[in-house]
């Protein structure tokens, strides 16, 4: 690693180079928080409309018996 203000050639990773005094970038390793929010957040975005479509898909079909049934016995009486 190179210091960007001297050039001068890091043998070790510092903080500081050792010739300037120069702060040194840290190279990030992994997903920063932002990325890791986002992820989170579109997984349960998803999350919610698949249980969403589950609960209400084909309600109306599965539904309908009963409530034709129950205008039936209400009518009857």
């Amino acid at each position: 690693m190179k210091c960007p203000k001297c050039g001068q050639e890091m043998i070790d990773i510092k903080d500081y180079c050792v010739n300037c005094g120069a702060k040194l970038k840290k190279e990030s390793k992994g997903i920063s928080l932002k990325a890791l929010l986002l992820i989170f957040g579109l997984i349960i975005v998803v999350t919610v409309i698949a249980c969403y479509l589950i609960m209400h898909y084909n309600t109306d079909k599965e539904i309908k018996p009963y409530i034709d049934n129950t205008k039936n016995n209400s009518v009857e009486k």
